[in-house]
């Protein structure tokens, strides 16, 4: 993992926190209609996490990097053929500043990105640089997301997705419509990393397997609350002598993770023993 720690002027820090907001709000916005049937929880600190990769993907895309022809803002990740193919064998896959991912992270990455092969020598002298090539066209990329429209788990209906090879191109997968699906960053690495599996029919249906080999049903996303669902339980509030103030109403909890020791202490309180007979 990479940790980050920073010092700011109060003003840029200020900026910082904005956009960090900005950027969590979009991914909430996008994921807000979600029931991902894995039940996994998404934490304040993840989202942030998640939240300042987007900002920086969104800079890189931008304006920041005009398209220099050193490529200078790339990140780059060097992985050995035969671990890009395959798990078990033995060879580097390690980004261009030194830190080591996993084969399964390398393939992740590989999934939806520009690829260029080097040939080495024995001694380690580079012998031939092929051509950079683009894995997804950008009219395939559009083809697939008029296809998907959205991150195509169960339940999740993310737009901020990266095109999955349903069987991975290093392993002779065709980069072609029926062999990609959309899927959001958290359930791409799933897919990956953790042990579920993915399928696409021949009219484009997706069918997904959970890490135990059960089938992942799925799951329909809820529909959007209507502001006026709560309008005859409103409508009765006063005539019951209930008033609502929009301060007592506010939670005092800024996302972080519930402390369920303390919340079953306050919650238990032992029983009063009640006479019998």
């Amino acid at each position: 993992m990479v940790v980050i720690r920073g010092r700011l002027s109060p003003e840029v820090g200020a900026v910082l926190r904005r956009t960090l907001d900005a950027a969590t709000e979009r991914l909430r916005e996008e994921g807000r209609d979600s029931t991902a049937a894995d039940a996994t929880e998404i934490t304040a600190e993840q989202r942030r996490a998640d939240a300042l990769g987007l900002i920086a993907e969104s800079a890189l895309a931008g304006d920041l990097d005009r398209g220099t022809a050193a490529d200078r803002y790339q990140v780059v990740v060097h992985v050995d053929e035969g671990v890009l193919g395959r798990d078990d064998q033995f060879g580097q896959s390690v980004v261009e500043d030194g830190a080591h991912i996993s084969a399964e992270t390398s393939r992740r990455l590989a999934c939806d990105a520009a690829t260029l092969t080097m040939r080495h020598g024995a001694s380690g002298q580079i012998l031939d640089i092929g051509r950079k090539t683009r894995t997804i066209s950008p009219a395939l990329r559009r083809a697939l997301t008029t296809r998907d429209r959205h991150c195509r788990f169960p339940g999740c209906s993310a737009g901020h997705c990266d095109a999955h090879h349903v069987r991975h191109w290093a392993n002779g997968g065709p980069t072609k419509l029926d062999n990609l699906v959309l899927l959001c960053r958290r359930h791409h690495r799933a897919v990956h990393e953790e042990g579920f599996t993915v399928r696409v029919g021949a009219t484009g249906e997706a069918a997904f397997v959970r890490p135990d080999k059960q089938p992942l049903p799925n799951l329909p996303a809820l529909p959007r609350w209507q502001g006026g669902a709560l309008a005859p339980t409103l409508g009765r509030l006063p005539g019951d002598g209930i008033a609502i103030s929009p301060h007592t109403a506010m939670p005092h909890w800024h996302g972080e993770r519930l402390d369920e020791g303390w919340a079953v202490s306050v919650l238990w309180r032992p029983r009063e023993s009640v006479p019998t007979g």
